[in-house]
């Protein structure tokens, strides 16, 4: 279509799959609001502050989906957080450890910084992604696919 005469330019292309996905932006905000509730409600029902693989393997699936739509819509210290959330949940799992401390601590953290909430400045961003590596410092856990795990 670009190619034949009365297509589209690419920056025509390009402005209008960027206004697709700015159109889609309020479900994604929902959506994500929608994956934090579900990480909060598994990581509330825990039982003496332990969780079981299972529900380690759902918070799983929830910060990737987070993670996936961070990242479509350009929410880039919600889709660090959300990443920090993946790599320290695995970190979990993959240990056999159930805490469930180091999961609410990562809700919080997505609590910042969802669309629905105050934008925070650049520094108390980082400040907050800082904390998170610290977490993952304390359970000695690295990156997803890194040596460290």
């Amino acid at each position: 279509m670009l190619l034949r005469p009365g297509g589209i330019s690419r920056d025509q292309a390009l402005q209008g799959a960027n206004a697709n996905i700015r159109a889609h932006g309020a479900d994604s905000a929902a959506e994500v609001a929608n994956a934090i509730a579900a990480i909060a409600a598994i990581a509330a029902r825990s039982s003496n502050g332990r969780m079981s693989s299972a529900e380690m393997e759902k918070i799983l699936e929830q910060g990737d989906h987070i993670v996936s739509l961070a990242g479509t819509f350009g929410y880039d210290h919600l889709e660090r957080a959300a990443r920090a959330l993946c790599d320290i949940t695995y970190g979990l799992v993959r240990t056999g450890c159930g805490d469930a401390a180091p999961i609410h601590v990562h809700v919080m953290a997505l609590q910042v910084f969802s669309p629905a909430a105050p934008t925070p400045s650049d520094a108390e961003a980082e400040r907050v992604l800082s904390e998170l590596k610290t977490v993952m410092t304390f359970y000695q856990f690295g990156p997803i696919g890194s040596l460290a795990n």
